[in-house]
């Protein structure tokens, strides 16, 4: 029998009727596998071999009652067949911050954000004129203590940032635009974004062909792509969500669909 553990942030604060992780794992007891559950500080080393203190987790779509988990008990990481990684941002890895200038000089209109947050967290607009320039990066980098990301502004945001999911590779045919609510720059959801669902354009389709090879020789199962416009703005493969509301809106399985596709890796 299949054992497949979710490396997550605790289980009982997630919010099930949206949550990707709930999804997979539902999908993954359907087929009967065995599901274990861990955090973060419950993984450590002895004599150079991984192990965790694993919960066998059992999962129910109930938005009041949507886990239970056993005593635990320590175990090799080996032991398992599969562990997903579904640990949120940030990553916390901290370096000098080197191009704040640098991206100002290539565009007037920009949006900067940290590398390792979510949910619309700390990005910022600015302007080559806007008199907060200076207090944003300062803001926005902790005095140049992290790195940041700066993008062009893409006016095409109105009409909602696409958040694309792939699985092995294969994009799920439908995607989440998640559109800014009246007077805001962010589309994400967690800041009053409204979702809605759209079927993939060819052009969408086109970008997926574009780094889908790429993550898959990367070995990375499941990702979210972010586009506005025409443009790619984001991959992200630090536990990406939307499954729940894809699954509702258009009858999907995604869950389903990521566990076929584990199952095919480990019957190969």
């Amino acid at each position: 029998m299949t054992t497949l553990a979710l490396l997550m942030d605790p289980i009982a604060a997630i919010k099930p009727q949206k949550d990707s992780s709930l999804a997979m794992a539902l999908a993954a007891q359907a087929r009967g596998w065995t599901l274990q559950y861990l955090e973060m500080d419950d993984l450590y080393l002895r004599d150079g071999q991984a192990y965790a203190r694993l919960r066998e987790l059992a999962v129910r779509d109930d938005n009041d009652d949507w886990f239970s988990l056993s005593a635990p008990q320590d175990r090799p990481l080996a032991e398992l067949d599969v562990v997903l990684m579904r640990k949120d941002p940030p990553i916390d890895t901290e370096y000098l911050y080197a191009t704040q200038m640098l991206a100002l000089a290539e565009h007037n209109d920009i949006i900067i954000k940290p590398l390792d947050a979510m949910g619309g967290a700390s990005i910022f607009r600015v302007r080559v004129d806007d008199p907060n320039v200076g207090v944003s990066f300062e803001t926005l980098t902790e005095h140049g203590s992290q790195y940041a990301m700066a993008q062009r502004y893409i006016p095409e945001i109105s009409a909602g940032d696409k958040r694309i999911l792939l699985v092995d590779g294969e994009p799920v045919p439908y995607a989440l635009a998640r559109v800014p609510a009246k007077g805001e720059t962010r589309g994400n959801l967690a800041v009053g974004g409204t979702g809605v669902g759209i079927e993939l354009s060819e052009h969408d389709r086109w970008i997926c062909a574009q780094v889908a090879p790429r993550l898959k020789a990367m070995g990375l199962m499941f990702v979210g792509l972010d586009i506005i416009g025409d443009f790619l703005t984001e991959v992200n493969v630090t536990s990406p969500t939307c499954i729940r509301k894809l699954d509702a809106l258009y009858g999907l399985d995604i869950g389903g669909q990521l566990m076929d596709a584990i199952e095919r890796k480990l019957n190969a």
